[in-house]
């Protein structure tokens, strides 16, 4: 455990705020009155480039309780934002003397130009509006537009096959019509396109092959 330990430093209160690796990844953790605190550490972010001060942050995103921002309009319960394993996330949390059922509470992940700290309410219900439905095509096959594990997509079900086209951008899925759906549509799927390099840094003075930067599945 030790070994598998590093100290970025001490907190305000001088104990110690220390990284450790976890069966999920990276994570931070300090004793809080002989109780430890945990907190998650966002994907891309090394041990190095933290901070007490930064850490501090994180251990308050990781609040059990998460974020209060609001009234789901439909139902009445409260949707929260918290930090989770995988990721931030909104969720609802159901209403005081409510029936316990097994049916899990409604969670969305946020979108990558969102943030938890800054998170709104209006945020919050896009992402719940989501599968959005866009339209039906001409031989009413419903079209909607979801936020995939790879990226924001449109998709429609022909004859029981699922046919599904990539969205530019992710602000898409809450602005695409049918019109433009069904360009996308019409367009022949593409697998595996390659994207065009972010910049072009020269060839390699030994083997003069061409060194670029790539933007890929997990980054640049």
């Amino acid at each position: 455990r030790d070994i598998n330990s590093i100290v970025i430093g001490q907190d305000d209160k001088e104990r110690d705020v220390v990284v450790r690796v976890g069966r999920y990844g990276a994570y931070l953790e300090r004793d809080v009155d002989g109780e430890p605190q945990r907190a998650n550490i966002p994907e891309g972010v090394t041990p190095d480039e933290l901070t007490p001060a930064s850490a501090e942050e994180y251990f308050e995103r990781s609040g059990e309780d998460g974020r209060e921002l609001g009234a789901y309009p439909q139902t009445g319960e409260t949707i929260v934002v918290k930090d989770g394993r995988f990721g931030p996330y909104i969720t609802l949390l159901p209403l005081e003397g409510a029936p316990e059922t097994e049916e899990k509470p409604k969670t969305a992940s946020l979108l990558k130009y969102m943030n938890i700290t800054t998170l709104t309410l209006e945020d919050a219900l896009l992402l719940l509006s989501l599968p959005r439905e866009v339209g039906k095509d001409e031989n009413g096959n419903v079209i909607t537009a979801q936020n995939g594990r790879y990226g924001p997509y449109i998709s429609r079900k022909v004859e029981e096959k699922n046919d599904s086209r990539t969205l530019p951008e992710e602000k898409d899925l809450f602005e695409i019509n049918l019109e433009q759906a069904l360009e996308l549509f019409a367009q022949p799927r593409r697998r595996g396109t390659a994207k065009p390099p972010l910049a072009d840094l020269g060839n390699h003075p030994e083997s003069g092959k061409a060194i670029i930067v790539k933007d890929g599945r997990f980054g640049a």
